[in-house]
């Protein structure tokens, strides 16, 4: 998926049923014009080391199992 578009990463992760993880807005805003089946979580926290980034997503991700489980389709972290 490295070189795969931004779309092909959407219809790819509704087709396989992934969630997608990602900082960049633009995706959000392609996830808008058609959610149905990607499910999504946005960080949106600023520049930081890969190291911080993991053990953040780490430490929350029992709380995005617990919504995503829920139907949540779109997770913003802040």
């Amino acid at each position: 998926m490295r070189e795969a578009t931004d779309a092909g990463i959407r219809d790819y992760s509704s087709a396989e049923n992934v969630v997608v993880i990602t900082k960049d807005s633009d995706f959000v805003d392609l996830y808008r014009e058609r959610p149905a089946g990607c499910r999504l979580v946005w960080v949106r926290i600023g520049n930081c080391r890969r190291d911080a980034l993991l053990n953040l997503i780490r430490e929350l991700w029992p709380r995005i199992v617990e919504r995503l489980d829920q139907g949540e389709q779109l997770i913003e972290i802040r």
